[in-house]
């Protein structure tokens, strides 16, 4: 799934060169609304193309990761080469309504983690200004398949 939205969203955004870059490790599935999940990863793509203007590189990285309790966890990251987040606003970005976008309704990320909630995952980001953000998705409901 994240290899298929990851070159429909590329295709998509042809405005701004923005080159997407995907390492999977295959066999990596979890139980969940598909819908939901691929509005997840669309949102966090969109606000990675909106934090470079001038374009740069998405990376999405899907893997699996044994936790100390002995069950294992989906890792979903998203990383951009954007603009960053300022450290003020990183404690409101998943609040409704919050956006410094002209255009923005603030909604996209609150909806995000609102769905990730959902299926019982966390949402964590690193960002530093100018050098880009990182949203970490964890998720316990996991299933590896070897393939």
């Amino acid at each position: 799934m994240v290899t298929e939205i990851a070159k429909v969203f590329e295709q998509e955004r042809r405005s701004v060169e923005v080159r997407v870059v995907v390492d999977a490790e295959p066999g990596v599935t979890l139980e969940g609304a598909s819908g939901q999940l691929r509005q997840v990863l669309w949102n966090l793509l969109r606000n990675a193309v909106e934090a470079m203007p001038r374009g740069g590189r998405v990376r999405l990285a899907v893997s699996h990761r044994n936790r100390t309790n002995g069950r294992a966890e989906a890792v979903l990251s998203v990383s951009d080469t954007g603009v960053g987040i300022p450290r003020e606003d990183l404690d409101h970005i998943f609040e409704p309504f919050f956006s410094r976008r002209v255009d923005g309704t603030g909604l996209g990320l609150a909806i995000t983690s609102r769905i990730v909630e959902d299926h019982k995952g966390i949402i964590e980001v690193s960002s530093e200004v100018g050098k880009g953000t990182t949203f970490v998705l964890r998720f316990a409901a996991l299933e590896v398949k070897e393939y």
